[in-house]
């Protein structure tokens, strides 16, 4: 991209959904989980950086429900975010 546009420096972002099958964890039924990734690369020609970032959701028991239920409680539906980024330069063909 960059000897393409004769830049110095540029940024390439490429996001996605990525569906997973999962099975729930009692009555074991399958289904489809949609996680959002973005790859991104950016920097000059000797010194690209990957970056990857996943959002996965979450589900989690809500402890004040559970505290006055009988029988069972509510879930509260969350999303998490994981971003990690390269230390080494990613190499980028000459």
């Amino acid at each position: 991209m960059l000897r393409r546009l004769e830049a110095v420096e540029g940024r390439l972002e490429i996001s996605f959904t990525l569906f997973l099958r999962k099975s729930a964890p009692v009555s074991r039924v399958e289904s489809l989980l949609d996680y959002e990734v973005t790859v991104s690369v950016d920097g000059g020609r000797d010194d690209a950086a990957l970056t990857l970032a996943v959002v996965v959701p979450v589900k989690s028991l809500c402890p004040c429900s559970k505290g006055v239920a009988d029988y069972g409680a509510h879930n509260q539906r969350s999303h998490l975010t994981l971003s990690v980024r390269s230390h080494t330069p990613v190499p980028v063909e000459q």
